[in-house]
C-alpha cells in the first residue's frame, strides 16, 4: 500500500468525522499545563473511547464517578510527564524501538495509562501527548494486526510493526517527489496538516474499525509473491531446525526426533495453507503454533542454538500478509 492510499483516506475521513476536537485536544496537549491536558485527554477520551465508558465495567465506574476519573488522570499525566519529556524529541521513524530506554519507556507509559483509560484509550492519550511516537488502535485494528492481548508487550509488537508500514509510505513519496526521507516527512504534514501516524490510524480505522474503504483487490500475483516470501521465511527455520536435530547435545537427550517432526509439520502445513492460497489461515495456525507446548520446547532448543524460530519471524509475516 502507498501513500496515495493514506492520502484517499485522510480525504474520506476529513469529509465523514473531521478533525476539529482531535486538532483542538493535540494543540492544547503539546502547549498547555497539566490541567489543561487533562480536560483535554478527558474529553476526547469520553467521546472518542466511548465504547470503554459505556461497556466495561472500568469504564463504568470511572464514568460514574467522572470527579475521581478525572483526578486520576490528571496525576497520570503530572507523574508520567518526567518520562513522557524524555521521549519528546522522539518520532516513531527515528527512534530504535529495540533500545532498552525507549522499550521500556513506551511499555511503562502504555501500562500506567491502560490502567486509567483501557488499552484503546491508553493509546489515544499517548498520541495526543506525542503523535509524532504514539499510534491509536482499537479492538478491530489489533485483531488484524494480530495482536490478542492488547497489554504493554503487544503494544509495542504493534509500532514496531506500523514503523516498516509508515517508513515505506514516507520512502514512495520521498521516491516520487524527489526528496529525502526527512523532506518528505515534513512534506507529508505540511500537505496534509497531520502527522504521518494520524493518517496510518485514519487508514486503519476506516477500514478495519468502520469497513468503509474498501481493500484493495488483490491480484493473483500479489498473492502468490506474499506467499513466496512467506515460504521462503519458513523454509529457513525448517532448515535451521534440521540442522539442530542433528546437534550432538539434541541427538544424545532425545529431543532430535521432535525437533526435526515439528520442523517438518510445520513447514507441511504453512504448504497446504499456500496451495490454497490462504494467507488468513497461515497467520493463524503461526499464531497457534506458538502457543503449542511442544512448540515452546522447540523455541527454546532452536534459541539455544541461535536460529530463528516463529515466533522471531511472525510479525514479519503479518507485515508482509499486510502489504
Amino acid at each position: 500500500m502507498g501513500f496515495d492510499n493514506l492520502v484517499k483516506a485522510h480525504a474520506l475521513y476529513e469529509s465523514k468525522y473531521g478533525n476539529k476536537f482531535y486538532n483542538i485536544a493535540l494543540k492544547v496537549c503539546q502547549k498547555g499545563s497539566v490541567e489543561e491536558k487533562t480536560m483535554a485527554i478527558a474529553s476526547f477520551l469520553i467521546y472518542f473511547n466511548r465504547v470503554w465508558y459505556i461497556y466495561s465495567d472500568d469504564g463504568k465506574k470511572a464514568f460514574e464517578n467522572l470527579e475521581k476519573h478525572v483526578s486520576d488522570v490528571y496525576e497520570l499525566i503530572k507523574v508520567t510527564e518526567p518520562m513522557l519529556g524524555e521521549l519528546k524529541k522522539q518520532s516513531l521513524l527515528n527512534t530504535d524501538l529495540k533500545d532498552i530506554f525507549i522499550e521500556n519507556s513506551i511499555k511503562t507509559l502504555y501500562k500506567r495509562f491502560s490502567e486509567v483509560f483501557g488499552a484503546t484509550g491508553a493509546s489515544k492519550a499517548l498520541h495526543l501527548l506525542n503523535p509524532r511516537l504514539f499510534v491509536m488502535w482499537d479492538d478491530n485494528i489489533r485483531k488484524n494486526y494480530k495482536i490478542d492481548l492488547p497489554d504493554e508487550s503487544g503494544y509495542l509488537r504493534f509500532l514496531k510493526m506500523v514503523k516498516i508500514e509508515i517508513t515505506d509510505f514516507v520512502k514512495d513519496y520521498a521516491e516520487r517527489e524527489g526528496l529525502s526521507f526527512e523532506e518528505a516527512e515534513k512534506s507529508i504534514k505540511d500537505r496534509t496538516g497531520i502527522e504521518v501516524t494520524k493518517l496510518l490510524d485514519e487508514q486503519n480505522y476506516l477500514k478495519f474499525t468502520r469497513k468503509e474503504m474498501p481493500q484493495e483487490i488483490e491480484s493473483k500475483t500479489d498473492v502468490t509473491d506474499k506467499i513466496d516470501k512467506i515460504l521462503k521465511i519458513i523454509n529457513e527455520i525448517t532448515e535451521g531446525a534440521h540442522e539442530v536435530a542433528n546437534e550432538d547435545w539434541v541427538v544424545r537427550t532425545g529431543r532430535s526426533g521432535m525437533v526435526r517432526a515439528s520442523a517438518d509439520k510445520l513447514k507441511r502445513i504453512v504448504e497446504r495453507y499456500a496451495e490454497k492460497r490462504d494467507i488468513e489461515g497461515i497467520l493463524n495456525y503461526l499464531m497457534n503454533v506458538q502457543n503449542d507446548q511442544t512448540g515452546k520446547e522447540v523455541y527454546k532448543i532452536l534459541k539455544a542454538y541461535n536460529k530463528k524460530t516463529v515466533e522471531d519471524v511472525y510479525d514479519e509475516i503479518v507485515r508482509i500478509a499486510r502489504e
